[in-house]
């Protein structure tokens, strides 16, 4: 840790003193290419509910994408614990595994497990965060049936840098610091980020027997401390007018403890994970129609998850796996008269090793994915209607070294269409229909020769996605509402036995409908309202009578949120209300979810180049357990200090 901290901090280091010896004035701003990439995206012609997050105006309290998302109109963040705590996204009622999460156009859910952590992506590189909910751009490669979330990594706008510090309850803290190099035909930024918390925050332990309080003692969270260390180096190069070259480089390094259900204090499980991923890309802008771009990511994610004194799970464990992920794609654009054609050719290669090393068991497995796409757009004379749609084709195989289990591969189709009409300057009306699937990931199709009985004969879950709305925008105010209806077939629902081990099967189908507000308005120059909410009505329609009829798990249905900001002077404050109520933990529908009432505050005052900001969240105190028995901390603070050269 300490020799990769110094490398980190030499990278950090030299794009500084390269700083320095740049006789480039400070405010001034380069734009590398004539005109934009192929593979960009046009977030005002998607006919869906899109929100684009700009990290710059987020609180330094924010430590990871997991804490952006859970604020944002129809997405719900279940969380584990407290800072850095596994954290699984859901859009719209969506599990986790069918929400497709994006790094910079490259898709980061694994093959084996599906379902992307997003406590694991830190802020400081992060430019935006791009949520489409429906419709899904066919420069993301594959949709979701659950919709996509794209993590936009920052690009150097000028010669430039920052340094903040961050300290708060449970000894957490953050120290994050960049550099950028602004020349001529050269952009590139280096950043640097470490984030850590004991979360030994105060709870009530009910001695797992909730309906009899006289046994519940104080105490506080044994064995969630948290460390991760990030680094990112990216940079774009124009070779000529009409050709530019870019390039990602971003590793972390994280180290957490897994606390269990009883909270024992001699728990030592730990989950630790190193992530490298290098991504590189060329736009050519071939003629005045035409656009390409070309893509290539390599990654490779290595776990180790220690419990062999057998505190958490059902068993010892000590468990080595390391994932390896080839991308390439090439897109191209056409630029017609009224309309604009897109173009995709994409392959995918992982292989997923897993050493099981208490019983010296391996397992291995590997999947390749090839697809076609073709997406357009159609404009009238007047802009005021348009039309898109795309379709994409997908061959996938699957290999493995299980005796038990044969090789597998499958061809499938899905398509979107959708509209949008602007009825006036403020009044935009939107509508899409899609035909999404999900493939059954390896973990569900061939299980870990542990906790999980591999099923090969697994169909992919399919949905039926539809939505209308609408959006207004005017000088002072911008607003939207969205009706939603999901129909989702061959569901995928682990059962597990009297033994505890799991198998997927497709035995469920499901129902889901509902609306998504979003808003804000200007009062006066000094005052901004914000709005969000969400109703999520969902109906399981399980084969198995105990469950049919019943909530989906895990979901809020009512969602809702209220921020207030005041600007005086260099003074800015801002209070938020957040309120969740209705729902189940279990399929079952026996143990519901917890009511929700938070309050959350902030105080940053600006200085020159300098911000100090002052942050208290949950300050009613609420004890939450997004997962049963796994409660999330009260009332914590943090201040920070962020100084911009």
């Amino acid at each position: 840790m300490v020799s990769r901290l110094s490398i980190y901090s030499a990278l950090f280091f030299a794009c500084t003193v390269l700083h320095a010896n740049e006789h480039v004035q400070h405010e001034q701003v380069v734009v590398i290419g004539s005109r934009s990439s192929a593979n960009d995206i046009d977030v005002d012609v998607i006919p869906s509910h899109v929100t684009v997050v700009q990290t710059k105006d987020l609180s330094s309290s924010y430590s990871s994408v997991a804490d952006v998302l859970k604020a944002q109109a129809g997405v719900q963040i279940r969380q584990q614990g407290g800072m850095g705590s596994y954290s699984s996204l859901s859009i719209r009622g969506s599990t986790g595994a069918q929400v497709n999460v994006y790094l910079d156009g490259v898709l980061l859910n694994s093959a084996q497990g599906g379902a992307v952590d997003l406590s694991e992506l830190l802020l400081d590189s992060v430019e935006r965060i791009e949520i489409y909910r429906g419709y899904v751009p066919l420069q993301l490669g594959s949709a979701g049936i659950g919709g996509a979330v794209n993590v936009v990594t920052k690009q150097s706008k000028q010669t430039g840098g920052h340094i903040s510090l961050t300290y708060g309850s449970f000894n957490s803290s953050k120290f994050a610091a960049s550099s950028s190099i602004v020349a001529e035909d050269m952009r590139l930024r280096g950043s640097v980020e470490r984030v850590s918390s004991d979360n030994d925050f105060d709870l009530v332990n009910d001695n797992q027997t909730p309906s009899n309080p006289l046994d519940d003692r104080d105490e506080t969270r044994q064995n969630a401390q948290y460390d991760q260390l990030s680094a990112a180096l990216s940079g774009d190069y124009a070779i000529r007018p009409d050709m530019t070259l870019s390039g990602l480089a971003q590793y972390y390094d994280r180290a957490k403890g897994i606390p269990g259900v009883v909270n024992d204090p001699t728990n030592k499980a730990q989950f630790d994970t190193e992530f490298f991923m290098f991504s590189t890309g060329l736009d050519h802008q071939l003629t005045k129609a035409w656009d390409l771009s070309y893509q290539l990511a390599l990654s490779q994610r290595d776990t180790l998850y220690d419990d062999t004194q057998n505190k958490v799970g059902l068993n010892a464990n000590l468990e080595a796996a390391t994932t390896q992920s080839i991308d390439a794609k090439v897109h191209a654009r056409q630029r017609l008269k009224q309309s604009i054609l897109h173009y995709e050719v994409a392959a995918n290669q992982e292989t997923y090793d897993n050493h099981d090393k208490l019983r010296e068991i391996r397992f291995e497995a590997q999947r390749q994915q090839y697809s076609l796409g073709l997406q357009g757009e159609w404009f009238s004379r007047d802009d005021a209607f348009s039309v898109m749609g795309q379709t994409r084709f997908r061959a996938v195989s699957d290999e493995t070294d299980l005796l038990t289990q044969d090789d597998r591969s499958e061809q499938s189709f899905d398509a979107q269409l959708g509209l949008n009409y602007q009825l006036n300057r403020s009044l935009k009306l939107r509508t899409s229909l899609s035909r999404d699937i999900r493939l059954p990931s390896l973990y569900e199709l061939y299980g870990d020769d542990g906790s999980a009985i591999g099923n090969a004969d697994l169909e992919d879950e399919v949905a039926l996605n539809a939505e209308a709305g609408f959006q207004f925008s005017s000088t002072a105010s911008l607003a939207s509402l969205t009706a939603f209806y999901r129909d989702l077939t061959d569901a995928i629902v682990t059962i597990y036995d009297a033994r505890g081990i799991g198998r997927a099967e497709n035995i469920s189908s499901a129902l889901l409908y509902g609306l998504e507000f979003d808003g804000e308005v200007s009062l006066y120059d000094a005052w901004k309202l914000g709005a969000k909410g969400a109703w999520v009505n969902s109906e399981d329609r399980s084969q198995v009578v105990g469950f049919r009829g019943n909530p989906l798990p895990g979901q809020y249905e009512y969602t809702s949120g209220l921020v207030n900001q005041f600007l005086w002077h260099s003074y800015l404050a801002e209070i938020e209300f957040v309120y969740r109520n209705e729902g189940f933990y279990d399929r079952s529908a026996t143990t519901e979810l917890p009511e929700s009432k938070q309050v959350h505050a902030a105080l940053k005052y600006s200085f020159s180049d300098h911000q100090v900001e002052l942050v208290g969240r949950n300050l009613t105190d609420e004890r939450i357990e997004d997962f049963n028995r796994y409660p999330a901390p009260g009332r914590h603070f943090y201040l920070s200090y962020k100084y911009v050269f």
